[in-house]
């Protein structure tokens, strides 16, 4: 059944498609996967938001925060006065981009501020918060930073007891700002399989292993709030975002998705998780693409 399940995906890569590792999980069978190389833990980049999304879900759980919760008032007293519109923005227009600016933390002087909260308030907004999508690691930054001033610990830390570690991830690194707090948007180091678990997770609401992590509310929000992004982007594949994930052509799916092709795709109506790690620097939803032509058909 392996050889089966995979044999067209590896076709591909044989033939050049620059994927390090798949796994596919599906409900009623076990585990499959193959490596291409070593199974190392690799930069999963922007996959890392859907993390932090499921670490403001745990949050929500716990009653420490609520998605129409304005934003500044889950932080510490900013440094400096915040634009106006600042406080209009609230929990879920950070989760779903739309905060009303346009502040990004892709560029090396964003990275290396001093003050990344106080740059993200200072604006300046552009639009009403809720109604314009911008793809941001700013945003997940920001709700990291809630995490951790709501909870008391960093977000790597406050996942560690709550997801990483009942998941069987031990010491992930994710990487942190010149201050130390989690990035939120990138920098988390996963292998394939580590990776993999979070489909696991999502495909079964927030269960592992008979254990709820976080309430099948909120994975079932996760791709059902969603924005049209068609604005950022032209790609089939990006037309609406959720809560830190993009919602997928095929109905029902949606992924945690990743520069150079980390894509943890969950498809419920195939019962089904597809995972992979690879190094794609060209059009990286080629790879999305060879998962739907080679993998959807033998899932049923």
């Amino acid at each position: 059944m392996t050889t089966d399940l995979l044999e067209h995906f590896s076709v591909r890569v044989r033939g050049g498609l620059p994927v390090y590792g798949i796994t596919v999980d599906r409900l009623d069978a076990p585990l499959v996967a193959r490596q291409y190389r070593a199974d190392e833990r690799v930069n999963l980049y922007s996959a890392a938001k859907t993390f932090t999304s499921l670490a403001v879900g745990i949050a929500r759980d716990e009653g420490l925060l609520d998605l129409d919760d304005r934003a500044l008032d889950l932080l510490p007293a900013p440094a400096r006065r915040p634009a106006a519109e600042a406080s209009d923005v609230t929990v879920a227009h950070l989760l779903t981009m739309t905060p009303g600016h346009e502040h990004t933390l892709f560029t090396d002087e964003e990275l290396r501020s001093d003050d990344i909260l106080g740059d993200f308030w200072a604006g300046p907004f552009v639009a009403e918060p809720g109604t314009r999508f911008h793809y941001s690691s700013a945003c997940s930054y920001v709700l990291g930073r809630i995490v951790e001033h709501r909870s008391g610990e960093p977000l790597r830390d406050y996942l560690d007891q709550r997801l990483f570690g009942p998941l069987g991830i031990w010491n992930p690194l994710w990487a942190s700002c010149p201050r130390g707090h989690t990035w939120g948007g990138t920098g988390l180091h996963l292998t394939t399989r580590e990776f993999a678990r979070l489909g696991a997770l999502l495909l079964r609401r927030g269960h592992v292993d008979g254990r709820r992590l976080v309430s099948e509310e909120w994975v079932d929000l996760m791709a059902s709030a969603t924005v049209d992004s068609s604005g950022w982007t032209p790609d089939v594949e990006g037309r609406r975002y959720g809560l830190h994930v993009w919602l997928c052509t095929p109905p029902g799916a949606y992924r945690a998705d990743g520069r150079y092709g980390q894509h943890c795709v969950v498809l419920p109506e195939h019962a089904a998780a597809v995972t992979v790690t690879a190094h794609h620097e060209g059009d990286t939803h080629e790879i999305l693409r060879a998962v739907w032509d080679d993998l959807l058909p033998s899932l049923g």
